[in-house]
């Protein structure tokens, strides 16, 4: 089933961020930009929470917050499958798991557990409604199908695939007015049809991507969208270009030694 996380009730906004990727700071830095009401107010997560960026280990305690909410990426099921496959967690920006303090907990397998079990109860699909009544559906990687209500939510393009924009495929998808995704680092947030990809590299060239679904039309959907960017002696926000080739395997091609006990 998928699940639909409601109209916020409580007078404030909803916003859907793209990949965060451990930018913990960024995320606060956009944040306090957006004057957000962690009150009132939520942020939906596209997925990718963690790995790559510096501060996974604060990002990942986001999911602990009553106004933020999320789905699943490829990056938290690598996480959830931490113990089967270290090598390929550890290979795509997870080293972050052995180097930080575990407050709070006994052991570092203490601390995966508690994060285990929170990850694997994230939805791989989801809808939320805007105030102005357009349902939005929230994937991380991509749909392939023609209509939202027939969604495999146990097919791996919802967390890997690339196939459509690659593809350049402009074809909407029925069931809901528009859909947000992330998963592919894209220069700039970009549409094709009624799907728009908001992965504007955080970890990579330091640019976050949120749209204020307050501000959602059907018909525009990109003048909702803000891309952030935090520079050392930033005194506000501005758009940038982020060149990111397709094929980004090389930049994960590192060589780790892998601890034992986990």
């Amino acid at each position: 089933m998928i699940t639909d996380f409601r109209t916020n009730v409580t007078g404030g906004k909803d916003y859907v961020v793209g990949d965060i990727h451990g930018c913990y700071s960024l995320l606060n830095f956009a944040l306090e930009q957006l004057n957000f009401d962690y009150k009132k107010d939520r942020l939906i997560s596209l997925g990718d929470i963690i790995d790559r960026g510096p501060e996974s280990h604060l990002c990942i305690k986001l999911l602990e917050q009553p106004w933020f909410k999320a789905i699943s990426g490829n990056h938290e099921s690598m996480f959830c499958d931490f113990e089967k496959d270290k090598f390929t967690f550890l290979t795509n920006g997870g080293e972050w798991i052995y180097k930080h303090d575990y407050d709070g907990f006994n052991s570092m397998q203490e601390w995966y557990k508690h994060y285990q079990a929170i990850t694997q109860a994230l939805p791989r699909a989801a809808t939320v409604k805007t105030p102005q009544g357009f349902v939005i559906g929230l994937i991380h990687a991509e749909y392939l199908g023609a209509d939202w209500n027939k969604i495999n939510l146990n097919a791996s393009s919802l967390i890997w695939g690339r196939n459509r924009i690659r593809s350049q495929n402009t074809s909407k998808v029925s069931g809901v007015d528009h859909i947000f995704c992330g998963h592919t680092p894209v220069d700039e947030p970009i549409t094709l049809g009624n799907t728009t990809y908001l992965d504007t590299c955080a970890f990579f060239d330091g640019k976050l991507s949120i749209a204020d679904l307050s501000k959602f039309c059907p018909d525009t959907p990109m003048d909702c969208i803000t891309t952030f960017i935090q520079h050392s002696n930033a005194t506000g926000t501005h758009s940038v270009k982020c060149d990111v080739s397709e094929d980004m395997s090389s930049i994960w091609s590192i060589e780790i030694s892998i601890p034992t006990g986990i």
